[in-house]
């Protein structure tokens, strides 16, 4: 699986924008809700320790799966690029959809990324 939230600060000089990407790679772990979650992960991290306040995604327009997810987490259209063949939909970060996510992560623990990496080392070399 694949999974980035960069700042769109390289096409905007507003900070508190931020694009997603997500990809599972791997056909047999798509349909199991794991794009959707780690969606919700990224934002909330974007939300509570970055400030972000809008995020956008573009999206093949023959990924039907993928926009149907976004737009299940409230996402809405806002172009299609014929050229690129591609459909861009953006959220707005106000309270009710911060209290939502914050709501829908509450139960998940953020980690030290090096740590875990250390811990998961260590019990492969057992």
């Amino acid at each position: 699986m694949m999974t980035s939230a960069r700042s769109s600060s390289w096409t905007s000089s507003d900070p508190s924008l931020a694009e997603l990407e997500v990809m599972v790679a791997e056909p047999s772990h798509r349909g199991k809700g794991i794009g959707k979650e780690v969606t919700r992960m990224m934002m909330s991290y974007g939300v509570t320790k970055l400030g972000v306040k809008q995020f956008e995604v573009k999206i093949g327009l023959d990924n039907q799966v993928s926009i149907a997810m976004f737009k299940k987490l409230h996402f809405q259209e806002v172009s299609v690029s014929k050229v690129f063949k591609e459909m861009t939909l953006e959220i707005r970060v106000d309270d009710l959809v911060r209290a939502k996510l914050l709501h829908d992560t509450a139960h998940m623990k953020e980690r030290d990324y090096g740590q875990t990496c250390r811990n998961r080392q260590e019990l492969v070399s057992k």
